[in-house]
């Protein structure tokens, strides 16, 4: 628990913190204008990156509350402590006791890429194959494919959820990894505890299933069970969970995954262990858990935003997907990396569908309501309605 002290010494500002800890650095032009960052780039080259004041970003699915403010806290308690390496093991320990789980069977990673990336170094030697969905979120899958294994990329179901049945055929006696994002990226679309285990009975003892559960936050009150209770159950399951969405720390790289100890034994020597986790974020991590209601106002967030863009697209006769999720993908019936540059010239930054084999789909993270509106204002425009 945190003390009401620690929670009273919270309640300041972005700014000031960043006034306070960064005196005589110039952080309050880098937060308005951190296209400094990028200085000697094409203008093409930085049109993704959204920057700028006057710029609205719903490509990343980024928290826009942001930090809640004991993470802010804990970011300026760890910044003072930044002359020293950072010692994880207070932080597995409130994790592991979070999900009741042994400290063995949790490994840290910078953001649950680390943990992506690490996976098929780990497991798919020798040959071994990876099964994965073809339109979901590509890290593990382009990893494998980089280190020459061979990826089985398995189309999604007609209502966009995962083809478990089609995955099961495509698993081999080769087949060391499984991946299953859920909820998905970029559909917003999730399976149930039960699918996902009936899926892992069926599998061969050699396969590990991966199962990323970055958006696990928006789906806890209808799916109160997750991997997680796989793991415990003693599956070959690894589960990857981030800080980056519902907590805010995009930028601030943290993530982790659970597995079962011998598992996390095969995963630890590729990764970075403590030296990948700065002080900053741990102590940002350290105390946002601590902080659930700046989750629930996201949640809630992203609700009203996903709400108002389905009555808006209804209304326009625009196909889309029901999301879970802080995004969601519409059909805008044309080719959607048009509607992505005309989009990016008023400043409002999105996805193009192609990037995941969907050419004519938008994929939109919510902002804030006032953005929402914004970029769904200027959709109107371009697409002539």
């Amino acid at each position: 628990m945190i003390s009401a002290a620690v929670k009273k010494r919270a309640t300041f500002t972005r700014r000031g913190f960043l006034k306070g800890v960064m005196a005589g650095v110039p952080l309050l032009a880098y937060r308005q204008y951190p296209g400094f960052l990028y200085v000697g780039q094409s203008e093409e080259e930085k049109v993704p990156f959204g920057y700028g004041p006057d710029a609205i970003k719903l490509r990343s699915n980024e928290n826009p509350l942001g930090p809640s403010p004991l993470a802010l806290k804990g970011m300026e308690l760890g910044i003072q402590q930044g002359h020293r390496y950072t010692m994880v093991s207070p932080l597995v320990n409130k994790l592991t006791s979070y999900h009741k789980l042994q400290p063995r069977m949790l490994l840290l990673g910078c953001g649950s890429t680390e943990i992506l990336k690490i996976t098929p170094r780990a497991f798919l030697k020798d040959g071994g194959e990876l099964v994965t969905a073809l339109q979901t979120f590509k890290s593990i899958g382009r990893e494998a494919e980089r280190l020459g294994a061979k990826v089985r990329w398995v189309p999604l179901r007609e209502d966009y959820r995962h083809h478990l049945s089609d995955m099961l055929k495509a698993v081999n006696e080769n087949t060391r990894v499984v991946n299953i994002v859920n909820p998905n990226n970029p559909t917003g679309t999730a399976l149930s505890y039960e699918e996902i285990r009936g899926f892992v009975a069926n599998l061969p003892s050699q396969v590990v299933v991966l199962i990323d559960e970055a958006y696990r936050h928006f789906i806890e009150k209808e799916h109160p069970r997750s991997g997680i209770d796989l793991v415990l159950e003693g599956a070959n399951v690894i589960v990857t969970r981030t800080f980056s969405k519902a907590y805010g720390l995009a930028g601030m790289r943290l993530g982790y995954g659970v597995a079962k100890a011998e598992i996390i034994d095969k995963l630890r020597p590729h990764s970075m262990g403590g030296l990948g986790i700065n002080q900053a974020v741990y102590g940002a991590a350290m105390l946002c858990l601590d902080d659930q209601e700046h989750v629930a106002r996201y949640v809630k967030l992203c609700a009203e935003g996903r709400d108002y863009y389905y009555r808006e697209f209804d209304s326009l006769g625009l196909k889309h997907i029901r999301s879970v999720t802080p995004f969601l993908m519409v059909d805008v019936r044309q080719d959607s990396e048009q509607i992505v540059k005309k989009l990016a010239k008023k400043k409002i930054y999105i996805r193009k569908g192609k990037d995941w084999q969907m050419p004519t789909f938008l994929r939109i993270s919510m902002g804030t309501m006032a953005e929402n509106r914004a970029c769904l204002s200027a959709l109107k425009e371009i697409l002539g309605q």
